[in-house]
């Protein structure tokens, strides 16, 4: 009598054991949605201070325009292109877009260009406040692609138009520098008798 009840213990033992290590392996579902570990909740990385450069010179307007236009340009195509990703698929995209934004915000940009400088870089965080609220399963792909086509709309049309009408100023800027000033000859002293 001492084996079998030996033996059915240590079966009872392994069949709760084995019950036990299913229920730790097992899926965590709240219905239909699964939830994420919380090891991969988003966060966003703070954004760099700019540089302010004193005054406008047209040198540094002009690299800060192009610099600042190409990656915005660049910011918006990848954000429109990463809508249709799935929440999964949000920490790589998030941090691409996060080294655009940072590649901005830290270039050394002229006064006159501050508030362009400032809306843009609004914009680029509204566009990865919405991907962050989406990776961690708080929105819709439905809002996350409201929300990106709203910022992409802004950008394009009024961040846009800042831009153009730094890229004239910067024009008349740099013509206005090229064109050499005429010197007008001034009569001779005369000498007095």
């Amino acid at each position: 009598m001492g084996r079998p009840r030996v033996l059915s213990i240590l079966l009872l033992i392994a069949s709760l054991t084995g019950s036990l290590l299913l229920a730790a392996c097992g899926d965590k579902t709240d219905g239909d949605k699964k939830q994420l570990p919380p090891s991969t909740v988003i966060t966003l990385e703070p954004e760099p201070l700019a540089t302010v450069q004193p005054g406008c010179q047209a040198a540094d307007l002009e690299g800060w325009y192009e610099v600042a236009s190409t990656l915005i340009n660049q910011f918006v195509k990848e954000s429109n292109e990463a809508v249709t990703l799935a929440p999964d698929d949000m920490p790589p995209i998030i941090a691409r877009l996060t080294d655009l934004r940072d590649a901005i915000a830290s270039h050394p940009t002229p006064e006159c260009a501050m508030s362009t400088h400032s809306a843009i870089l609004l914009h680029a965080r509204t566009v990865l406040s919405a991907f962050e609220h989406y990776g961690n399963g708080e929105i819709t792909r439905d809002e996350l692609r409201r929300q990106i086509d709203s910022a992409s709309q802004e950008i394009e049309t009024g961040v846009a138009a800042m831009l153009a009408g730094l890229q004239s100023g910067l024009e008349v800027q740099l013509e206005q520098e090229r064109t050499p000033e005429i010197a007008v000859p001034q009569p001779a002293p005369t000498s007095s008798p």
